[in-house]
Formats: C-alpha cells, structure tokens, sequence
C-alpha cells in the first residue's frame, strides 16, 4: 500500500516487484538465522552426546540403587496387607 501510494497508479507493477523484492530478502535473512539455528543445535546435541556417554553409566547404578530402595520400601508396606488377605481368605475357607 505503502509503495503503491508512492509510486503512484501507473507505476504498479514496479511497485509489486520492489515488495517482492523485500519479501525475498526477508525470507532469505529468516532462512539464515534458521539455517545458524540448526547448525548450533546440532554442535550443541553433538556436545551433549559426548557428556552423556561420560555420565550414563553413573546415572544407571544411581537409578538402580533408587529402584532397589523402592522395591524394598513397596514389600515392606505391602507384605502385612497381603499376609492379611490370606489370612481372611483361609477363615472364610477360600
């Protein structure tokens, strides 16, 4: 609009050429910072792939050590419910 009203009525189609113009070059700078954007996430996935390895093994016998306490913790409070189970299965004649 802004274009047209400079240019004037006659001049349209130079008007609709120059917006295309801008148009394009916005798409291309959009398209560079994506582009850098990609680029970076992939050295920094590529990083991160590096500190995982070094990491994981030490994660896994924490996680399992955890899972063990837990496992544990469950037989100790669910051991009387089901010795209690049993029991009133074997009064009723079950």
């Amino acid at each position: 609009m802004v274009l047209y009203s400079y240019f004037g009525s006659s001049n349209l189609s130079n008007a609709a050429d120059i917006g295309m113009i801008w148009m394009t070059l916005l798409l291309i700078v959009i398209g560079l910072i994506v582009l850098a954007a990609l680029v970076f996430a992939i050295n920094g996935m590529a990083e991160l792939d590096t500190w995982v390895d070094r990491y994981a093994g030490i994660a896994q016998t924490n996680f399992e050590k955890f899972n063990a306490s837990i496992r544990k913790l469950n037989k100790k409070l669910t051991d009387p419910l089901r010795r209690m189970v049993e029991f009133a299965e074997r009064f009723r004649g079950e």
